[in-house]
């Protein structure tokens, strides 16, 4: 099962990265900007997601980075849809 979760994750860590995303505290942002900052690139992206998932606005322009390269794996296009609940102004301002 372990292999199958780092095959499909890319991380042995991402799936309770995602849980902390899904229960959408933002008692979490702390732990989470920690592993953005110091995990590995997958870990980091889901932290991202999950962070976005908790109202953290601080992540927007590392969201922008990420979808500059392109919204068709995940994380990313959980990221993307994700943004859909932010204000267009927030994501891009004029």
């Amino acid at each position: 099962m372990r292999s199958t979760k780092l095959l499909i994750f890319g991380s042995p860590k991402a799936p309770s990265i995602q849980r902390l995303g899904g229960l959408k505290l933002p008692s979490s942002r702390g732990a989470l900007h920690a592993v953005i900052e110091n995990g590995n690139d997958t870990e980091s992206k889901w932290a991202v997601y999950a962070a976005l998932r908790t109202g953290d606005v601080s992540v927007l322009p590392r969201v922008k980075q990420l979808l500059a390269v392109g919204d068709r794996q995940l994380p990313e296009s959980a990221i993307a849809h994700n943004c859909v609940s932010f204000p267009i102004p927030l994501l891009f301002p004029i």
